[in-house]
């Protein structure tokens, strides 16, 4: 997290990164294991914003997020072509 202070001299704001990692959980543990493949083509979107999309790794990084607030996140899988 980097913290700055405000135009006014006040208040800190502060910002970090959210790293999202859109995977395939074979044993479904919830934790992203050795041999477990990332998920490629998936959107993924901060508070409402427009989506990124995953690579072959399936993260996801957002940088300078406001830290001191809850940030929905949505995750949406690809369309299967065709459909």
């Amino acid at each position: 997290v980097r913290c700055v202070t405000s135009a006014s001299g006040t208040i800190p704001l502060c910002q970090g990164t959210i790293a999202v990692d859109v995977f395939f959980d074979a044993n479904e543990n919830g934790t992203r294991d050795p041999g477990e493949s990332g998920l490629t083509g998936w959107d993924v979107a901060l508070d409402g914003g427009a989506a990124m999309n995953t690579g072959a790794s399936g993260l996801v990084t957002f940088a300078n997020v406001a830290s001191d607030t809850a940030h929905p996140l949505s995750v949406v899988a690809p369309t299967a072509a065709g459909t």
